[in-house]
């Protein structure tokens, strides 16, 4: 017969499921690793993308986005369903008190005086059957034996129904009858046989229960074995409902005794209580509650929603970091070009220089200083090769890459941008008399939600300052079940369920009232000036915000425009630049231009085609900063916790 499993083991296997690591365990977020660039091309878009992906800024508020999150977990699961289950075992032990020590004392030598008897009584039939002379049955005690509330009375055969067995066995002989007399003698034989067998049965029987009965028991104990199931809810509005399941079974007995009387036991029997109910809290003071219990989670939500509106910022500051770092080194890449381009121009005047004097038109010593001019070419552009590569460097750290050779550099693909249209300008200055212009800003959101978190927690702060009153009710049902039998670990569910399915006592109820109101209540005091600290702290910040983006976008679009005009001027000037040194070879060829003109005229071409590309590159990252200002950088959107970036 297959056996039910113990409620102990139920319980054990249910907690062993519980507390196992996989049940309740989170994936383990991945630290922060910079990549390493790759070389190749790069075109302004990706680095954007990569920026996003691996700028530690970003990973940073994303990392802070998750403990606000992990935190406004937190304060939810105060609002979770919580199952409880507490064990316990207890053992009372108290000496055995004197009454009881004595009349187990006595009912021992009770057994042992009959057991001392009868063994007599067998050894002088024994004595009688060896001997050969058959007579009356030796003498035996009459005793009584209480056990319990058990009374057995022990008597001896009387001599009198004894028959004379000489005075038969002689008439038997005298009247010639040996087979008579010798039936006689095997029949009383037989019947002493009988008698000796049972006195030393009753004698083992005797000595057996009182080995069974063992020494006289000195410690008395109580074992108690409680389990307990619970599930609390708390609520939104304050209110805790607990419901609760008890279980108890109890063992008193003496200490290396068993439960049955017979082997020594106290004979108490094993006793199963279950009590099932519930328990109702309900604040009644502080404004019904519901304020102090909702407002950490409400607080844990605006600060988890501000720190989205926050990585969209970063996102934001990523971008522009990005993009004027890709807009720099495209510049210094530019600023080479224009170099290496006057390098070549000054080795095609050496070269006609070298021709004239082999022709006789001009004296060698005309030629030193076109030499000079090519050295210094050459190291100007060795100067702008390096701070190309220094520019490349500092994108590849914007983005949050790490090279470990030149050839980790990447090779940008894109150009600076052209000059915004009056159509643009004009669209993106109109947009600073929006009242929606803060607003688009992801930091101001942000400010106005750590706001709303504070204010939630002063709420709170201010409602728990005043006077608290709680009220509670508890109802249960009783349930009883006794058993005799023993409460080993494997039997102990079959009596629970038993104590449940033999019927309930009640309902038992308690209705109780809490009243309490702190005299300085200098916690809650202090959580209400901290809470409106932080919140004139966040609108602070959101006003300084508000005022200081209006400032600096209504720079940035007079910025913009002094820069477009700026370009728009460099650019003239390089073109005129670039025409006057075309007609100053012309002249040198001609021999009607001197070197050191020609010489000028082409430091003036450089100087104006760098100044172009400069005034290019602060065009260009003028117009991203007012975008930025703007809010449109990048096409961000929050909803919630989760902020999506939309095609760049």
């Amino acid at each position: 017969m297959r056996r039910q499993p113990g409620f102990l083991g139920l319980a054990v296997a249910m907690l062993s499921w519980l507390s196992s690591p996989w049940l309740f365990a989170s994936p383990s977020s991945q630290p922060w690793v910079p990549p390493t660039a790759s070389g190749g091309s790069l075109g302004l878009q990706q680095a954007l993308t990569l920026a996003l992906t691996h700028d530690p800024a970003v990973a940073q508020a994303r990392a802070t986005k998750a403990f606000n999150l992990g935190s406004w977990r937190l304060q939810q699961g105060a609002f979770d369903e919580v199952f409880t289950f507490d064990g316990s075992f207890s053992r009372d032990t108290l000496p055995l008190a004197s009454g009881l020590y004595k009349n187990e004392l006595v009912r021992r030598r009770i057994l042992r005086g009959v057991a001392n008897a009868f063994e007599a009584l067998a050894q002088g039939i024994q004595q009688q059957l060896d001997s050969g002379e058959l007579g009356p049955l030796p003498e035996c005690i009459e005793t009584t034996i209480t056990i319990g509330t058990t009374v057995t009375e022990v008597h001896c055969v009387p001599n009198t129904v004894f028959i004379d067995l000489e005075a038969l066995l002689r008439g038997y002989e005298d009247a010639g009858l040996p087979e008579a007399v010798q039936a006689v003698r095997d029949a009383w034989r037989r019947q002493l046989e009988t008698y000796l067998a049972t006195a030393r049965l009753v004698a083992y029987v005797s000595r057996q229960i009182l080995r069974q009965q063992g020494v006289a028991p000195t410690i008395e104990d109580r074992d108690t074995l409680a389990y307990s199931f619970g599930l609390t809810k708390l609520y939104r509005n304050g209110i805790q409902l607990a419901p609760q399941v008890q279980i108890e079974a109890v063992r008193d007995t003496w200490r290396g005794k068993p439960l049955d009387p017979s082997f020594g036991g106290k004979g108490v029997l094993a006793s199963y209580t279950s009590r099932m109910g519930f328990q109702l809290d309900i604040p009644l003071g502080r404004g019904g509650g519901y304020i102090s219990a909702q407002s950490a989670e409400r607080a844990a939500q605006a600060q988890a929603e501000a720190s989205a509106y926050s990585e969209g910022a970063t996102l934001q500051r990523t971008a522009l970091s990005t993009w004027v770092a890709y807009y720099n080194a495209v510049a210094a890449r530019e600023r080479l070009r224009l170099f290496q381009e006057t390098v070549t121009r000054e080795e095609k005047l050496f070269e006609l220089a070298n021709a004239l004097v082999e022709a006789d038109e001009i004296a060698p010593a005309d030629t030193v200083l076109l030499q000079a001019r090519l050295a210094q070419a050459q190291a100007q552009a060795a100067q702008a090769r390096e701070a190309y590569q220094r520019a490349r460097v500092e994108l590849l750290s914007t983005m949050g890459f790490s090279a470990f050779d030149p050839s980790n550099l990447p090779e940008l693909s894109d150009a600076l941008p052209e000059p915004p249209g009056e159509q643009e300008l004009e669209a993106l200055a109109a947009k600073l008399v929006r009242q929606e212009l803060a607003a688009a800003r992801p930091e101001v959101t942000a400010a106005k939600l750590a706001a709303k978190a504070a204010s939630f927690l002063a709420d709170a702060a201010r409602a728990d300052l005043r006077r608290e009153v709680n009220l509670s009710f508890t109802a249960w049902y009783t349930g009883l079940h006794e058993t005799p039998k023993t409460m080993a670990a494997t039997r102990w569910w079959p009596g629970v369920t038993k104590a449940f399915g033999e019927g309930f006592a009640g309902p038992s109820a308690v209705l109780s009232l809490n009243f309490s109101l702190p005299f300085a209540n200098s916690f809650a005091r202090g959580r209400l000036a901290s809470a409106r600290a932080l919140e004139r702290q966040a609108l602070i910040r959101q006003g300084d915000l508000e005022r200081t983006i209006g400032l600096r976008a209504t720079e940035q679009v007079a910025k913009v425009r002094e820069r477009k005009a700026e370009f728009l001027a460099r650019v003239q000037g390089a073109e005129a630049a670039a025409k006057s040194l075309e007609a100053a070879q012309e002249l040198f060829r001609a021999g009607e231009l001197g070197m050191v003109d020609l010489i000028v005229t082409e430091e003036a071409l450089i100087a104006a085609q760098i100044a172009m590309v400069n005034a290019q590159l602060s065009l260009a990252t003028d117009v991203v900063k007012l975008r930025y200002e703007l809010g449109e950088l990048l096409p961000i959107q929050v909803q919630g916790t989760e902020v999506r970036v939309g095609e760049l």
